[in-house]
C-alpha cells in the first residue's frame, strides 16, 4: 500500500479521460505507445504526456522490448490494483496499493 498521495494530484490525474484510458489498457497487459495512439485514436503528443505522467506516479511499469528483429521499444504495463478514498478530521485521505510485480497479477 502506498500511501501519502496528495488527493488533488490524484483527482487531476484520474479525471483526465485519455489518462484513465490509457491506464486501463496497460492495466490488461503490456501495451506500446503506437498501440495506445491506434487503440485510443489519440495524438502520439498527449500518450506519451500520459505515459510519462503514469510512470513519474509508479502507476505504470516500463518495460523495454526487443522484437523478433532486434528492434527496441517501451512497452508499459499497469501497476496500480485499488485506490481508496477516505475522509475524516476534514480531509480527504488517498491510498494506493500497487503491483509488486507488474503484469503477472501479484501483489
Amino acid at each position: 500500500m502506498t500511501e501519502g498521495w496528495d488527493a488533488e494530484t490524484v483527482f487531476d490525474l484520474f479525471g483526465e479521460p485519455t489518462t484513465r484510458r490509457v491506464l486501463a489498457l496497460a492495466s490488461d497487459g503490456p501495451v506500446d505507445a503506437d498501440g495506445i495512439v491506434e487503440s485510443l485514436n489519440v495524438s502520439r503528443p498527449t500518450v506519451y504526456r500520459d505515459l510519462d505522467e503514469l510512470v513519474e506516479y509508479d502507476l505504470l511499469a516500463e518495460r523495454e522490448h526487443v522484437d523478433e528483429v532486434g528492434n527496441r521499444y517501451q512497452t508499459y504495463v499497469a501497476t496500480l490494483q485499488s485506490v481508496t478514498f477516505s475522509v475524516d478530521d476534514g480531509q480527504i485521505h488517498v491510498d494506493l496499493e500497487l503491483a509488486r510485480e507488474p503484469g503477472n497479477g501479484a501483489g
